[in-house]
């Protein structure tokens, strides 16, 4: 079968867009220089690996900058449901509404939600990541589809201050799993996040304290 345009090129999810509908002007620069030069795998064009990475890319270009979910391809949009955790499932909506980095870390001892608005959100790891990005690879998949088991990793150096606490300038990585469930179309009809933040958070802040700062790990 031939694949969906998105998988072969996930930028092509902005093609026609106005910029009215975005959030912010994508730019990508910074991160797919940090993908390129330290990515752990080279997945060959095609396979399964490949597919589940360029499908995630295409997923997380529109959940950060595509308003109107209705313009989202990536997605089954009568369906999809995303979690982190066995916890709530949440929709396409929703995730636009309040942002990817909310509702997939929650409320938890290191990082609060709820004291954060989409923007405040972004502009709280980007400030952090500055100058490499936050990369992301798929790692390893175990089955699929329909539905597809993989591993993943997220990672970016530590460049900006954090919460308060001055960067290290270390590289920070997130490792995890996820489950998807993918139709025929190879739109995601859910995706069920698994990971572990604690060790992630407690190297952003590992730096010197320089300001005040919001969150509630000390």
């Amino acid at each position: 079968m031939s694949l969906p345009k998105y998988i072969v090129d996930p930028d092509s999810v902005f093609e026609g867009v106005k910029e009215e509908d975005l959030r912010q002007k994508p730019d990508y620069a910074s991160v797919d220089r940090t993908y390129l030069a330290e990515k752990t795998n080279k997945h060959e064009e095609g396979s399964l690996e490949w597919i589940v990475h360029q499908l995630v890319r295409a997923l997380e270009k529109e959940a950060s900058h595509k308003i109107n979910v209705n313009q989202w391809q990536t997605i089954d949009k009568e369906k999809f449901k995303w979690s982190t955790n066995g916890g709530p499932e949440y929709t396409a909506q929703q995730v636009t509404e309040n942002g990817s980095y909310n509702l997939l870390i929650g409320d938890t001892p290191y990082y609060s939600a709820k004291d954060h608005s989409w923007q405040s959100s972004h502009d709280t790891f980007h400030k952090a990541f500055a100058g490499s990005g936050f990369a992301w690879e798929a790692v390893k998949v175990y089955s699929g589809p329909p539905k597809v088991a993989f591993t993943w990793r997220h990672w970016g150096h530590h460049n900006g201050e954090f919460d308060g606490h001055a960067p290290t300038g270390k590289v920070v990585e997130l490792t995890g799993a996820c489950i998807a469930q993918v139709n025929a179309e190879l739109k995601l009809e859910s995706v069920e996040f698994f990971f572990d933040s604690t060790e992630f958070f407690k190297a952003l802040y590992s730096g010197e304290q320089v300001s005040e700062h919001k969150d509630a790990y000390k």
